[in-house]
């Protein structure tokens, strides 16, 4: 139901507020506009609607928010985008350390990219950010699939290196595989192999950056 009225809110043309997030980001249809960390329009592909945002706070040395969009048919989640923005607290003095030498641009930002594959049972989501997303997916009604395929986008959010923002694209595994299909231990297996450039090409269809508007 909650999912459905953040749709009409949408289709209406009035932007959702996140009040749990410090910084005054805005949702207007399928822009999600950041005044900072980093400053920039993410364009989400319209298949998605906006679901809601999450916050989070990380072991008292880091605070988020994730801004969650779905592609769903009822209560099956068809495609997931979720932008993460995440900055240190002023008492840690630690920094993100990325390195950027090859990172891709999009839209002006410098990203680098990798997939992955984790299981969607809920019980299964490491504690924090993972888990406050699951709690926040079956509260709204959704039912994860057994195994997600996701694609992440990463950039910093300041020069100083003190803020990240990620961008996660997901699709369920099609086909009943399983992680046991995907890897072998910690190695990827063939099935895998075959899989991730496609999932990356889709990904990276699903959403572009742009500065933000006056």
């Amino acid at each position: 139901m909650l999912a459905l009225l953040a749709s009409s809110l949408l289709l209406a043309g009035l932007p959702p507020a996140c009040v749990d997030d410090p910084i005054p980001r805005s949702v207007e249809r399928s822009v999600v506009t950041s005044p900072r960390q980093p400053a920039a329009a993410i364009h989400i592909g319209r298949d998605f609607a906006y679901a809601g945002c999450v916050p989070f706070e990380l072991g008292g040395t880091a605070r988020g928010t994730r801004y969650v969009f779905v592609d769903a048919e009822g209560a099956r989640l068809r495609r997931m985008m979720i932008l993460h923005f995440e900055e240190f607290l002023p008492q840690s003095k630690e920094i993100y350390h990325y390195d950027m030498s090859t990172a891709e641009d999009i839209g002006g930002y410098r990203f680098r990219q990798n997939t992955f594959a984790f299981s969607g049972a809920p019980d299964s989501a490491p504690a924090g950010e993972a888990a406050l997303t699951a709690q926040f997916l079956a509260a709204r009604g959704y039912d994860a699939p057994a195994v997600w395929l996701a694609s992440r986008f990463v950039t910093l959010g300041t020069p100083d290196r003190r803020s990240e923002f990620i961008v996660f694209y997901l699709e369920p595994a099609a086909g009943g595989l399983t992680l046991g299909d995907l890897y072998h231990g910690a190695e990827e297996t063939p099935t895998w192999h075959a899989l991730r450039k496609m999932l990356a090409d889709r990904s990276r269809q699903a959403f572009a950056m742009s500065a933000p508007g006056p």
